[in-house]
């Protein structure tokens, strides 16, 4: 089996990623947002409050798993998965924590993420560094505009941070994806049914 080449770097996928995973982050939170106040005046705030932290995991994963699906259903096959392990990856992160800490998700994300890119890439482990430090900057970005100057642009903005951590990393991995091994082929030339 010869060598994969390289496959070019993907600057497009690169913009498409920064552009996805802070327009994931936007709608998850200003959804969960949304969301809370028809609960809150439902089953009251306290209730609420605590409904609030499974609404920002899930929904927020959910947004930004479907976003960079759309990036990855053109380059690789069977990039369904991508969705589910990115919100569980949320909610394993966000849930224990009760608040955004970006190496925590980070690196829940990555480890939920890294279980579908290892199917790609050859040096998918990277992921979880890309993702850790992609959403811990993203963290220390919000917590330096601080809670009074929280607003739609600087949560987009902080994605799009962690958008242009991980979609690097993404980038830069895809330069190296899995051999694909052809069949084998017998005499009768049909595929070896040890590979079937």
């Amino acid at each position: 089996m010869e060598p994969q080449p390289r496959a070019p770097l993907d600057w497009i996928a690169w913009l498409q990623w920064v552009v996805a995973t802070g327009a994931g982050l936007i709608l998850g939170v200003n959804s969960s947002f949304a969301l809370n106040a028809i609960l809150s005046g439902l089953v009251g705030p306290d209730t609420a409050a605590i409904a609030f932290i499974v609404l920002v995991s899930v929904l927020v994963g959910g947004w930004i798993g479907i976003l960079q699906w759309l990036v990855l259903r053109r380059r690789v096959k069977r990039a369904g998965p991508w969705v589910l392990s990115t919100m569980a990856g949320w909610v394993a992160g966000w849930i224990p924590s009760a608040s955004i800490l970006g190496w925590v998700v980070g690196a829940t994300v990555g480890l939920m993420q890294w279980v579908i890119l290892r199917r790609w890439v050859t040096r998918a482990s990277w992921w979880l560094v890309a993702s850790v430090l992609g959403w811990t900057v993203a963290e220390f970005l919000l917590a330096a505009i601080g809670s009074e100057g929280i607003s739609t642009l600087t949560v987009g903005l902080a994605g799009a941070v962690a958008g242009a951590i991980t979609g690097g990393a993404l980038v830069w991995l895809m330069q190296k994806p899995v051999p694909v091994d052809e069949p084998i082929e017998t005499e009768a030339t049909e595929v070896d049914p040890r590979r079937r």
